[in-house]
C-alpha cells in the first residue's frame, strides 16, 4: 500500500460519509461491488484512472474534491474525526446532541487548561 493509496482512499470515505452514504450506495452509483469499496477505502487497492472516474461520478465530486488531500496526519485525524461525529449524531435529538456538545466541551476544556 502506497501512502497516495491510502490518501485517496481516505479521502473517498471522508467524501462519501460526507454525503451519508454507505460503501453499498456508493458501489451501486459506482458501478462497482461493495467489497471492492471497501478495499479502495481502505487503500488496498490499486485502482486505475477509470474506476477513480467511477467513484468521483458515485460521488458527485469534482477531480478537486477527490484529489485534494489533507496537508498532513493531523488535518486527516480531524477530518476522520469529524465525519465519524457527524455520522454519529445524525440520529439523535436536539437535546441528546446539546448532551454530546456539554460532554465535548468540558473535555475540550480540560485539555486546554
Amino acid at each position: 500500500m502506497t501512502d497516495l493509496q491510502s490518501l485517496i482512499g481516505t479521502k473517498i470515505r471522508l467524501l462519501r460519509r460526507a454525503k451519508n452514504m454507505t460503501q453499498h450506495e456508493l458501489a451501486e452509483k459506482a458501478g462497482l461491488i461493495d467489497s471492492y469499496v471497501g478495499g479502495v477505502e481502505r487503500g488496498e487497492r490499486n485502482i486505475s484512472l477509470k474506476t477513480l472516474e467511477k467513484i468521483m461520478h458515485g460521488l458527485e465530486a469534482s477531480p478537486s474534491d477527490l484529489l485534494t488531500l489533507a496537508s498532513n496526519d493531523q488535518d486527516e485525524s480531524r477530518q476522520e474525526l469529524i465525519s465519524k461525529f457527524i455520522t454519529g449524531t445524525s440520529t439523535l435529538t436536539k437535546e441528546q446532541i446539546e448532551s454530546v456538545n456539554r460532554i465535548i466541551t468540558e473535555v475540550l476544556n480540560t485539555y486546554n487548561k
